[in-house]
């Protein structure tokens, strides 16, 4: 029987999520960090209720994550009036960054070295987690994918949506898309497909055969929608018409580093995540000056930005 060729690079996204999550030390830090930022919030209103959602709620959340708090609150000027009380509260906060964007967040650093992002839009937080959450349990293949893609696209400065990256819930839902449509796409059933042949499919299909200027991707419709919106369409499955990846104005860049890590999975006899590190800083580039790293720091620093 002839050996999988993937299977070096399926032990090695195995391998790298088991690294990748929260210890339970580290969980207890990132609990007492939210206790933290629970009472500087109650200092400013009494009555303000926290909800955690993103990675961190989902189980998705990887070492130095950050966790994404929405608040509700009746205060005018709540991120302004907790980044004020952060940056003088030394003994409980190192830092805070009053961030405005389009959904502005207040984040704080606490003493554990845990960092909090908190903003004040609190609608629909808790069903998408539950989404997210029902989507794990249909695709264990998920979880894998995504601390992986995640780990590359944050090496690169694109994993942060008010830079012009891909966000988490974004990428979450592009990973679901082609998990649901696999079969559809590549006539093969998924249970039947090793996580090193659904990474390398998943570059390959983003990177170079989604049409982002004529579909959308649809995770409620479980197929890709030709109703779209912007750059790169996703819609909310929490709110209709409502485009997630409405931000990512820099998804063209997110787009060829899929596609060149697509090309190396794909030409490699046995490729290996290391490997896939290795060819990145080599051949993919990002060019923009100010948002991410230049080519000479590769070159200079090749051993130090590997992220695996």
């Amino acid at each position: 029987m002839q050996a999988d060729p993937l299977s070096r690079l399926s032990e090695d996204v195995i391998d790298f999520e088991n690294r990748s999550l929260l210890t339970l030390h580290e969980k207890e830090l990132c609990n007492k960090s939210l206790l933290l930022l629970q009472r500087a919030c109650r200092m400013i209103d009494n009555e303000c209720v926290l909800s955690v959602f993103g990675s961190y709620a989902t189980g998705l959340s990887t070492k130095g994550s950050d966790i994404d708090v929405t608040v509700s609150s009746k205060h005018p000027n709540f991120l302004a009036k907790l980044h004020q009380l952060a940056t003088k509260s030394k003994e409980e906060f190192r830092s805070s960054q009053l961030i405005r964007a389009r959904v502005s967040i207040c984040r704080v650093r606490t003493i554990n070295d845990v960092f909090l992002d908190v903003n004040c839009q609190s609608e629909r937080v808790s069903v998408a987690v539950n989404i997210i959450k029902g989507y794990l349990n249909e695709f264990p293949q998920l979880r894998p994918i995504y601390i992986t893609v995640k780990s590359i696209l944050k090496w690169y400065q694109l994993n942060q949506v008010f830079t012009g990256g891909l966000s988490s819930i974004s990428l979450q839902y592009m990973i679901v898309q082609h998990l649901q449509l696999y079969n559809k796409h590549f006539n093969e059933q998924i249970q039947n497909v090793t996580i090193g042949a659904l990474l390398r499919d998943f570059f390959l299909f983003y990177g170079k055969h989604f049409e982002h200027g004529k579909v959308s991707v649809d995770v409620q419709k479980k197929d890709f929608n030709l109703l779209r919106s912007g750059l790169l369409c996703i819609w909310d499955p929490t709110k209709k018409l409502h485009n997630v990846a409405s931000g990512s104005y820099r998804y063209t860049v997110v787009r060829d580093l899929f596609a060149a890590a697509g090309e190396y999975l794909s030409s490699e006899t046995r490729p290996t995540l290391s490997g896939l590190s290795c060819y990145l800083q080599e051949n993919f580039f990002v060019r923009q000056v100010d948002t991410g790293p230049r080519r000479n720091d590769f070159k200079n620093n090749r051993n130090k930005r590997r992220y695996y």
